[in-house]
C-alpha cells in the first residue's frame, strides 16, 4: 500500500472501504424487506381461518386481504470534501453506525421529518485559506464588521503585522500562516559568480561572517592539520577513538576556534530552527547557521531529515499545521535557495507532530515554551565523528590538508567541508541582478550591518528592488526575496471560536475557503401496520487528516414503506387452496 501522503483523492476514497459500507447498509434494507415479506405470508392464515364470530366465514370471504410492505425507495447519500495540501501527511478516520428494529403499532400512517442542524462547534478547530497580494495596502475585512489594516513595507512585513492584528485583539483568529507565492519573478545575476546564488524567488549572498570548517574523524591516529601556509593543528593517537575526538577538539579550541561535534550514528542530531510564536518565517539567525549546514550538505553528500514542532499554544489541528509550515521552510530554504539536491533533504514522518513532544515531556507545565517551537534537523547515515570548527577567518582553501572535500567517505582524518569568508567588495564591483527586465546593481555600503558584508548587500538590494514599480523585496539577514505585484501569497488562518466568522473578499484578499462549518442531517420514520419490520439507518461521518491533507464528510440513509395489495392472482389461488381445505 502506498503512504497516504502520496495517493490521490480517490485512492484515499478507495482505501477506506466507502463502497463497503454503502454495500452493507443496501443489504440491510434488503434483509428487512424480507423480513416484511415473512410477516405478509404469515397473515395469510388469520385471513383464511374461518371464524364462529363471522359466521363461519373467513376474512378473506369478507373481502378483507393481507398488505404487502415494499419499500418504494432508499436513497443513500454521502457529501464529501477532501481538502489537500502539497507535502501533506494525512490522517483518515471513518465511523458508521446502522441498525435496525422490528416493532408493533396500530397506526398506518407514514411520516418522515427531516431536520437540518448547521452551526459551528466551540470544540472544532475551523480553518479558512485566502491569498494576499503583494502589493495589497488595504484592510481585511470579517463578516461581524471587524477590520484589520496591516502597516509595512514589504508583503512579509505587512502579513506579520496582521498576524499581530488578529491575534492580539477580538477576531476569534488565533494563528495566520503564510507561505511565499508559488509564482516566480523572472531574475538572472548581470555576470556569474559563485559567490551569489539566484533561484528565483531569492537573492543569497554567500559570504559568513567567519570561515567555517568541518573534519572527518575515522581513525585514532597522528595526524597534523594544516590551516594555511602558518598555522597547523598537531595531534596524536590517544587511548581510543573517543579519547582522540575530545584531542582534536581541545587542540582547536587551544587555536581559538569554536567547536561542534556530532557523533556517529544512524540518526544525529545536528541541530534545530527556533521560531517565534505562530510563526514559520526563518529568522536572519537561522538563515546563518543554515547557509553552514548546506554547505557541509552539498561538499559531504549526507543526507538530512527535517521535523516540525510547536509548543502547546493552540490546538493540535493548528499545531500540526505549523509544525509543517516551519519544516517545510527550513526544507525549501536549503533546497531552494542553498541549492542542496533534494535527495539530501527529508522529512519524518509524519512531518509535524505539534504539541505531541511537548505535551510528552511536559503536559502539566507552561503552554509557552520556546524550546519546541523549532524545526530539528537529523543527520542521517554518519559513520564517522564529524567536528566543526569556526570564529574565525585563517582557513585558506588551496593550503589546508588532508583535503577530502567532494570525497567524504575516504578512509583516515581530513577536511570534508569549508565554508570561507572573501571580500564581498572586490568580487561583486560592478555587478548586479535583472528582475524582471530591470537592472539592480550590487551595492556593500553600510546598510544596519558593516559595509561589505553580505547583509549590507542584501540589505541594499531589496532596498532598491523594493523602489521599483510592481515589485517588492525584502531581506532576511544575507537572503534577499522578491514578488511582483500581483503575486499572491498563501495563508491559513485558524479559529477554535464558536462564533461565525467568515472573512469578506476584496481585491487584496481573495478566499480560496472560508472558515468551515459542520452540517449534520437527521431523519426519522414510523410505520405502522398490523405487524410491521421497520428500518432506522443514520449515518455521521466525520474524516479528518492530519499532514497537509483533511476530508470531512455527512452522510444519511432513508427510505419509505408502502403497502400494497395482495395481487388478484394471490387471492384465487389462496382462496381455491382454502376451498380444498375445508372438503
Amino acid at each position: 500500500m502506498p503512504d497516504l501522503k502520496d495517493m490521490t483523492p480517490g485512492e484515499i476514497l478507495a482505501d477506506s472501504s466507502v463502497a463497503t459500507f454503502i454495500s452493507e447498509l443496501g443489504k440491510g434494507i434488503a434483509a428487512a424487506q424480507v423480513d416484511l415479506d415473512n410477516n405478509s405470508i404469515r397473515q395469510i392464515e388469520a385471513f383464511t381461518t374461518r371464524r364462529d364470530d363471522l359466521g363461519g366465514r373467513s376474512l378473506l370471504d369478507l373481502g378483507l386481504s393481507p398488505a404487502f410492505y415494499h419499500y418504494q425507495y432508499a436513497d443513500i447519500s454521502c457529501s464529501m470534501q477532501l481538502r489537500m495540501e502539497v507535502g501533506s501527511s494525512d490522517e483518515f478516520g471513518f465511523s458508521a453506525k446502522a441498525e435496525y428494529s422490528s416493532e408493533d403499532s396500530e397506526s398506518g400512517s407514514l411520516d418522515m421529518e427531516e431536520v437540518i442542524n448547521q452551526s459551528s462547534n466551540s470544540s472544532e478547530i475551523k480553518s479558512a485559506k485566502m491569498t494576499m497580494r503583494a502589493d495589497s495596502q488595504g484592510a481585511l475585512v470579517l463578516s461581524n464588521g471587524q477590520s484589520f489594516t496591516p502597516a509595512g513595507d514589504n508583503p512579509i512585513a505587512r502579513l506579520a503585522d496582521l498576524r499581530r492584528l488578529l491575534t492580539a485583539g477580538d477576531s476569534g483568529i488565533d494563528t495566520l500562516i503564510e507561505r511565499d507565492p508559488i509564482e516566480r519573478p523572472a531574475m538572472a545575476l548581470n555576470t556569474p559568480t559563485d559567490k551569489v546564488l539566484v533561484n528565483s524567488p531569492t537573492i543569497l549572498f554567500l559570504s559568513p561572517d567567519f570561515d567555517n570548517a568541518a573534519f572527518r574523524i575515522r581513525e585514532n591516529q597522528d595526524t597534523d592539520f594544516i590551516v594555511n601556509s602558518t598555522l597547523t593543528v598537531v595531534t596524536t593517537a590517544q587511548a581510543d577513538l573517543p579519547a582522540y575526538v575530545a584531542h582534536f577538539e581541545s587542540q582547536l579550541q587551544a587555536a581559538g576556534y569554536g567547536t561542534g561535534r556530532i557523533n556517529p550514528g544512524a540518526r544525529c542530531a545536528a541541530g534545530e530552527a527556533k521560531f517565534g510564536i505562530g510563526i514559520s518565517i526563518l529568522s536572519a539567525e537561522d538563515i546563518s547557521k543554515l547557509g553552514k549546514i548546506a554547505q557541509i550538505l552539498k561538499d559531504t553528500g549526507l543526507r538530512i531529515e527535517l521535523e516540525g514542532f510547536t509548543d502547546r499554544q493552540g490546538s493540535q489541528t493548528r499545531n500540526v499545521a505549523l509544525g509543517i509550515a516551519r519544516a517545510q521552510s527550513v526544507g525549501e530554504f536549503l533546497v531552494h535557495e542553498c541549492q542542496v539536491p533534494t535527495t539530501q533533504v527529508t522529512y519524518s514522518n509524519p512531518l509535524s507532530r505539534g504539541e505531541a513532544q511537548h505535551r510528552a515531556d511536559d503536559p502539566t507545565g507552561l503552554e509557552d515554551n520556546p524550546n519546541y517551537r523549532k524545526t530539528s534537523y537529523t543527520i542521517l547515515d554518519l559513520d564517522y565523528y564529524l567536528i566543526t570548527a569556526g570564529n574565525k577567518s585563517d582557513f585558506v582553501l588551496a593550503e589546508i590538508a588532508p583535503n577530502n572535500i567532494g570525497t567524504p567517505t575516504g578512509p583516515g582524518n581530513a577536511y570534508v567541508s569549508l565554508y570561507d569568508v572573501v571580500e564581498l567588495s572586490s568580487v561583486l564591483a560592478g555587478n548586479g541582478v535583472t528582475v524582471e527586465g530591470t537592472s539592480f546593481g550590487f551595492s556593500g555600503a553600510a546598510n544596519q550591518s558593516s559595509p561589505g558584508t553580505a547583509i549590507s548587500y542584501a540589505n541594499n538590494l531589496a532596498r532598491d528592488i523594493n523602489a521599483a514599480a510592481n515589485l517588492s523585496a525584502w531581506a532576511t539577514g544575507n537572503v534577499v526575496q522578491v514578488a511582483r505585484a500581483q503575486d499572491a501569497f498563501q495563508v491559513q488562518l485558524f479559529t477554535k471560536d464558536n462564533r461565525e466568522i467568515s472573512i469578506s473578499e476584496s481585491s487584496n484578499f481573495t478566499i480560496t475557503s472560508q472558515f468551515s462549518r459542520s452540517q449534520r442531517t437527521v431523519k426519522s420514520q414510523k410505520q405502522g401496520a398490523n405487524r410491521t419490520t421497520a428500518v432506522g439507518v443514520s449515518i455521521d461521518a466525520r474524516f479528518s487528516r492530519q499532514f497537509n491533507q483533511e476530508v470531512t464528510g455527512n452522510s444519511a440513509i432513508s427510505a419509505r414503506l408502502v403497502s400494497i395489495p395482495a395481487p388478484p392472482e394471490f387471492l384465487e389461488q389462496i382462496r381455491a387452496y382454502q376451498n380444498e381445505l375445508d372438503k
